[in-house]
């Protein structure tokens, strides 16, 4: 893969969960880069961030999801980056599947992909928030 890919993770108190996402990315889609956003958290996240040598990016203030996200992209554009993948930190987002995403926008010409669970129909139970 010779194109610039990054993965622009936003967290906000995910020192439970970050480690997951991490380790699927760099086993599953070594060539991209990772840059998550720390929103603020006020538990241990930034402190695994550095234990697993994770780029990572402190807001001065919290600026939620959108935010953390935005800043993530402006920073892709900043350094060059041919592609963006957004990712979450609770490890609910599969590197294969972003794989997938990344194959596709090669192929179609797009200039965006969005991936949804709600395209097949499952057995899983959205809670009714999310499925809106």
């Amino acid at each position: 893969m010779s194109d610039k890919v990054l993965f622009v993770i936003p967290v906000h108190n995910e020192e439970k969960n970050i480690q997951k996402p991490l380790d699927d990315i760099r086993a599953n889609f070594a060539n991209a880069n990772i840059i998550v956003v720390n929103d603020c958290s006020n538990d241990g996240t930034v402190k695994v961030l550095q234990e697993f040598k994770a780029d990572y990016l402190n807001l001065p203030v919290n600026l939620g999801y959108a935010g953390a996200v935005q800043t993530g992209i402006m920073y892709a554009k900043r350094n060059n980056y041919d592609y963006v993948i957004q990712f979450d930190g609770d490890g609910q987002h599969l590197a294969s599947e972003a794989q997938k995403l990344y194959d596709e926008i090669k192929t179609s010409g797009c200039n965006i992909v969005i991936g949804s669970s709600f395209l097949n129909k499952t057995d899983y139970k959205h809670s009714l928030i999310r499925k809106m």
